[in-house]
């Protein structure tokens, strides 16, 4: 990559991102807590969900990082998805489109190809098959209006329980911590299927706490929901993708970082 910051021992065309359901920015202080967070983890581009902004200028430029962010325009506050840009990686950003409160999509340069980051909030296990529909309809269309030649990487909290099934070797890996997908992970192993991608975050073998990506509030149940995907031709970029049990913003979701 571009950037003159990195991580020690990092090479330097190694990109380190990821991905976070932080439940809301909009309370006092929750902003800088979360830039604070991100510099800890060397992360050069973040995708967030829940930040429960309301759709405005659309870019906001802090001190250390840059937003970019979608969120409803009226009513109540729900939802929001955002990139956090690292300063030194700005330069690399080539466009930002804002699709709406689940959905957008952040281009970047790199040093042989572009990539499209596309960022994602699904409908939840229990919402109406429509709502479920219209999602993933709006998400293959942002698919296909990134460049064909672009690196596409697909992330976020998809609420998806992704198994480990033969059936679909090839584009799941064996690393997940459920046996089976339910409905919402079924979903996402169709749209992978039809955009030729891999569940990367399912094919590295970590111990069980760095694959959970989500606790119940009681913390009895532990879930594996936020996903990445990669286009299936550039798979083996993928070094790696982790959850960071360290990392705090108040969410009962933990900090999924890739590289």
């Amino acid at each position: 990559m571009e950037s003159n910051r990195r991580r020690p021992g990092c090479k330097e065309k190694e990109l380190i991102f990821g991905t976070w359901n932080v439940r809301t920015l909009f309370r006092t202080g929750a902003l800088l807590s979360l830039l604070s967070q991100l510099k800890e983890y060397w992360l050069a581009i973040t995708a967030l969900q829940e930040t429960r902004w309301r759709q405005g200028k659309n870019i906001m430029d802090m001190k250390s990082h840059t937003l970019f962010y979608s969120g409803k325009e009226k009513g109540v506050r729900e939802f929001g998805v955002a990139f956090v840009v690292e300063r030194n990686m700005k330069r690399n950003v080539l466009d930002f489109k804002a699709v709406d409160e689940r959905i957008c999509v952040l281009r970047i340069k790199t040093r042989f190809q572009n990539m499209s980051l596309i960022n994602v909030h699904a409908a939840t296990e229990e919402k109406e098959e429509s709502a479920k529909e219209a999602f993933y309809q709006k998400v293959e269309e942002t698919y296909d209006s990134c460049p064909s030649n672009d690196i596409k990487i697909v992330l976020g909290d998809w609420n998806a329980k992704v198994g480990r099934e033969d059936i679909y070797q090839g584009l799941i890996g064996r690393h997940s911590i459920h046996l089976n997908c339910n409905n919402n992970g079924q979903r996402l192993v169709d749209f992978a299927a039809a955009k030729n991608m891999v569940v990367s975050s399912t094919c590295f073998p970590h111990k069980e706490i760095h694959k959970q990506t989500w606790r119940s509030s009681d913390g009895k149940t532990d879930n594996q929901i936020d996903h990445i995907l990669i286009d299936k031709r550039n798979a083996s970029s993928m070094l790696y993708v982790k959850s960071c049990r360290g990392a705090s913003s108040d969410s009962d979701h933990y900090l999924v970082r890739g590289r």
